[in-house]
Protein backbone atom coordinates (compact mmCIF):
# COMPACT_ATOMS: atom_id res chain seq x y z
CA UNK A 1 0.00 0.00 0.00
CA UNK A 2 1.18 3.52 -0.73
CA UNK A 3 2.48 5.54 2.21
CA UNK A 4 0.61 8.80 2.79
CA UNK A 5 2.63 11.99 2.53
CA UNK A 6 1.77 15.31 4.18
CA UNK A 7 4.72 17.71 4.39
CA UNK A 8 4.86 21.49 4.79
CA UNK A 9 8.02 23.23 3.59
CA UNK A 10 8.91 26.78 4.62
CA UNK A 11 11.23 28.58 2.22
CA UNK A 12 13.68 31.39 2.96
CA UNK A 13 11.09 33.98 1.90
CA UNK A 14 8.64 32.89 4.66
CA UNK A 15 6.30 31.20 2.21
CA UNK A 16 4.97 27.73 3.07
CA UNK A 17 4.10 25.00 0.58
CA UNK A 18 2.18 21.87 1.53
CA UNK A 19 2.77 18.61 -0.30
CA UNK A 20 0.66 15.45 -0.06
CA UNK A 21 0.63 12.18 -1.95
CA UNK A 22 -1.23 14.05 -4.72
CA UNK A 23 1.52 16.67 -5.03
CA UNK A 24 1.60 20.33 -4.02
CA UNK A 25 -1.79 21.39 -2.67
CA UNK A 26 -1.28 24.87 -1.20
CA UNK A 27 1.34 27.60 -1.15
CA UNK A 28 1.42 31.06 0.40
CA UNK A 29 3.10 33.43 2.86
CA UNK A 30 2.84 32.91 6.63
CA UNK A 31 1.07 35.99 8.06
CA UNK A 32 3.34 37.84 10.48
CA UNK A 33 6.49 36.01 9.43
CA UNK A 34 9.13 38.04 7.64
CA UNK A 35 12.03 36.52 5.67
CA UNK A 36 14.96 35.96 5.45
CA UNK A 37 14.59 32.44 6.99
CA UNK A 38 17.75 30.33 7.12
CA UNK A 39 18.03 26.62 6.43
CA UNK A 40 17.02 24.45 9.42
CA UNK A 41 15.82 27.58 11.25
CA UNK A 42 12.08 26.84 11.53
CA UNK A 43 9.70 24.22 12.93
CA UNK A 44 5.91 24.11 13.24
CA UNK A 45 3.73 22.82 16.09
CA UNK A 46 -0.08 22.96 15.91
CA UNK A 47 -0.13 25.83 13.41
CA UNK A 48 2.53 27.90 15.20
CA UNK A 49 5.90 28.45 13.55
CA UNK A 50 9.03 28.71 15.70
CA UNK A 51 11.81 30.52 13.83
CA UNK A 52 15.42 30.97 14.94
CA UNK A 53 17.59 33.86 13.76
CA UNK A 54 20.81 32.07 12.92
CA UNK A 55 22.88 35.23 13.41
CA UNK A 56 21.49 36.73 16.63
CA UNK A 57 20.42 33.49 18.32
CA UNK A 58 16.92 34.85 19.01
CA UNK A 59 13.79 32.75 18.53
CA UNK A 60 10.32 34.03 17.66
CA UNK A 61 6.92 32.39 17.24
CA UNK A 62 4.18 33.14 14.71
CA UNK A 63 1.49 33.57 15.89
CA UNK A 64 3.11 34.79 19.15
CA UNK A 65 3.06 32.36 22.08
CA UNK A 66 1.84 33.48 25.52
CA UNK A 67 4.97 32.12 27.22
CA UNK A 68 8.73 32.58 26.97
CA UNK A 69 11.19 29.92 25.97
CA UNK A 70 14.41 29.24 27.92
CA UNK A 71 17.07 31.92 27.59
CA UNK A 72 19.90 31.16 25.21
CA UNK A 73 21.55 31.99 21.92
CA UNK A 74 19.83 29.36 19.83
CA UNK A 75 21.18 28.11 16.53
CA UNK A 76 18.64 25.44 15.52
CA UNK A 77 15.14 24.11 16.14
CA UNK A 78 13.11 20.95 15.50
CA UNK A 79 9.65 19.76 16.52
CA UNK A 80 7.68 16.53 16.86
CA UNK A 81 4.25 16.32 18.45
CA UNK A 82 4.31 18.84 21.30
CA UNK A 83 8.07 18.53 21.74
CA UNK A 84 10.32 21.41 20.68
CA UNK A 85 14.09 20.94 20.62
CA UNK A 86 16.40 23.97 20.59
CA UNK A 87 20.06 23.72 19.65
CA UNK A 88 22.65 26.11 21.05
CA UNK A 89 26.43 26.21 21.34
CA UNK A 90 27.23 22.78 22.76
CA UNK A 91 23.75 22.13 24.16
CA UNK A 92 20.18 21.07 23.40
CA UNK A 93 17.06 22.14 25.31
CA UNK A 94 13.79 20.22 25.11
CA UNK A 95 10.63 22.24 25.70
CA UNK A 96 6.89 21.58 25.76
CA UNK A 97 5.73 23.58 22.74
CA UNK A 98 2.27 24.13 24.21
CA UNK A 99 3.30 25.44 27.64
CA UNK A 100 6.96 26.46 27.40
CA UNK A 101 7.89 24.04 30.20
CA UNK A 102 11.56 23.08 30.08
CA UNK A 103 11.80 19.27 30.05
CA UNK A 104 15.57 18.93 29.82
CA UNK A 105 18.72 20.83 28.92
CA UNK A 106 21.95 18.97 28.31
CA UNK A 107 25.40 19.11 26.65
CA UNK A 108 25.39 17.94 23.03
CA UNK A 109 27.40 18.00 19.82
CA UNK A 110 25.96 20.99 17.96
CA UNK A 111 27.65 22.18 14.79
CA UNK A 112 27.34 25.64 13.23
CA UNK A 113 24.85 25.57 10.37
CA UNK A 114 26.81 27.82 8.02
CA UNK A 115 27.80 25.15 5.50
CA UNK A 116 26.05 26.93 2.60
CA UNK A 117 24.93 30.40 3.68
CA UNK A 118 25.59 32.77 6.58
CA UNK A 119 22.58 32.70 8.91
CA UNK A 120 21.67 29.05 8.36
CA UNK A 121 20.97 27.01 11.49
CA UNK A 122 22.26 23.80 13.06
CA UNK A 123 20.51 20.71 11.58
CA UNK A 124 18.41 18.95 14.21
CA UNK A 125 15.60 16.37 14.10
CA UNK A 126 13.39 14.42 16.53
CA UNK A 127 12.58 10.74 16.18
CA UNK A 128 11.00 8.09 18.39
CA UNK A 129 12.23 9.00 21.91
CA UNK A 130 15.49 10.45 20.61
CA UNK A 131 16.96 13.62 19.10
CA UNK A 132 19.59 13.61 16.36
CA UNK A 133 21.97 16.42 15.42
CA UNK A 134 24.03 16.66 12.25
CA UNK A 135 27.63 17.85 12.07
CA UNK A 136 27.78 18.69 8.33
CA UNK A 137 31.50 19.49 8.48
CA UNK A 138 32.49 16.14 9.98
CA UNK A 139 29.56 14.22 8.43
CA UNK A 140 28.53 12.77 11.79
CA UNK A 141 25.22 12.18 13.56
CA UNK A 142 24.83 12.56 17.33
CA UNK A 143 21.90 10.77 18.96
CA UNK A 144 20.49 11.76 22.38
CA UNK A 145 17.52 10.72 24.46
CA UNK A 146 14.93 13.39 25.24
CA UNK A 147 16.28 13.45 28.80
CA UNK A 148 19.86 14.08 27.62
CA UNK A 149 21.56 10.68 27.57
CA UNK A 150 24.20 10.41 24.83
CA UNK A 151 23.15 7.36 22.80
CA UNK A 152 25.45 7.25 19.76
CA UNK A 153 27.98 9.26 17.77
CA UNK A 154 27.93 7.92 14.22
CA UNK A 155 30.11 8.62 11.19
CA UNK A 156 27.74 8.76 8.21
CA UNK A 157 30.48 7.31 6.00
CA UNK A 158 30.13 4.08 8.00
CA UNK A 159 26.67 3.44 6.54
CA UNK A 160 26.73 5.19 3.15
CA UNK A 161 29.06 7.11 0.83
CA UNK A 162 29.33 10.84 1.62
CA UNK A 163 29.33 12.99 -1.51
CA UNK A 164 31.83 15.76 -2.22
CA UNK A 165 29.48 18.57 -1.11
CA UNK A 166 28.58 16.70 2.07
CA UNK A 167 25.27 16.12 3.83
CA UNK A 168 22.87 19.03 3.41
CA UNK A 169 19.99 18.16 5.76
CA UNK A 170 18.42 15.58 8.03
CA UNK A 171 14.87 14.79 9.12
CA UNK A 172 13.29 12.15 11.32
CA UNK A 173 10.00 10.44 12.06
CA UNK A 174 9.41 7.40 14.23
CA UNK A 175 12.50 5.19 13.91
CA UNK A 176 13.59 6.63 10.55
CA UNK A 177 16.19 9.28 9.80
CA UNK A 178 16.32 10.93 6.38
CA UNK A 179 19.77 12.02 5.19
CA UNK A 180 19.90 14.39 2.20
CA UNK A 181 22.94 15.08 0.05
CA UNK A 182 23.00 16.35 -3.52
CA UNK A 183 19.89 15.04 -5.27
CA UNK A 184 19.82 11.91 -3.12
CA UNK A 185 17.77 11.03 -0.03
CA UNK A 186 18.67 8.02 2.11
CA UNK A 187 16.27 6.66 4.72
CA UNK A 188 18.03 5.04 7.67
CA UNK A 189 16.12 2.85 10.11
CA UNK A 190 17.30 3.13 13.73
CA UNK A 191 17.04 -0.15 15.60
CA UNK A 192 16.31 -0.70 19.27
CA UNK A 193 17.04 2.29 21.49
CA UNK A 194 19.32 3.92 18.94
CA UNK A 195 22.05 1.29 18.87
CA UNK A 196 24.77 1.35 16.25
CA UNK A 197 22.97 -1.25 14.13
CA UNK A 198 21.01 0.51 11.40
CA UNK A 199 19.60 -0.34 7.99
CA UNK A 200 19.87 1.94 4.97
CA UNK A 201 17.14 2.22 2.34
CA UNK A 202 17.56 4.78 -0.43
CA UNK A 203 15.67 2.92 -3.14
CA UNK A 204 12.44 2.08 -1.33
CA UNK A 205 13.28 -1.62 -1.08
CA UNK A 206 14.30 -3.30 2.16
CA UNK A 207 17.98 -3.99 2.70
CA UNK A 208 19.80 -6.08 5.27
CA UNK A 209 21.00 -4.34 8.44
CA UNK A 210 24.37 -2.62 8.18
CA UNK A 211 26.63 -2.52 11.21
CA UNK A 212 27.64 1.12 11.64
CA UNK A 213 31.16 1.08 13.01
CA UNK A 214 32.77 4.33 14.15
Amino acid sequence: AAVGVDVTVLDRYASAARYTTRGQTTRGPIPGLIGDVGRHCAAAVDGRWWVVDGLSGAIASVPPASFRLPEGRWSGVAASGNMLALAGAGEIAVVDANTGELRSRFPARVSPGWLYRLGDCSPLAIGDEWIVSLDPFGARLGFYSASGDALADLAISAIMPVEYLGVAAIGATGRTVGIAQGNRLDLVSVSGTCSRSVSSDSSGAGTPPISAAE
